[in-house]
């Protein structure tokens, strides 16, 4: 057995699928931010699924939520503050 099939065997061991995928969303791409129905759609996973995991993962730390306007916007900690509209620091 290589290095990356027990990293492989590992992850899957730690997290479920839902937070697998998520997580590789946001650290694949650390510069954007997301909403929900652009992940729901872009990953093919369920909404109530991606909220759940999503929630977690904010209070946990992995991921930030921001308000612009009326939606929330997710993003990974480790990537820059997105730009609001008004030019005013969003809402956490």
């Amino acid at each position: 057995m290589g290095a990356s099939d027990s990293t492989g065997q590992l992850g899957a061991a730690l997290f479920g699928k839902s937070k697998r995928t998520l997580l590789a969303l946001f650290y694949v791409q650390p510069e954007r931010s997301f909403y929900l129905r652009q992940i729901t759609r872009t990953l093919g996973i369920g909404q109530g699924a991606a909220q759940q995991e999503l929630a977690r993962l904010v209070e946990a730390g992995p991921l930030v939520r921001t308000r612009v306007d009326r939606r929330a916007n997710l993003r990974s900690s480790d990537g820059p503050e997105p730009p609001s509209p008004s030019g005013s620091k969003p809402n956490e």
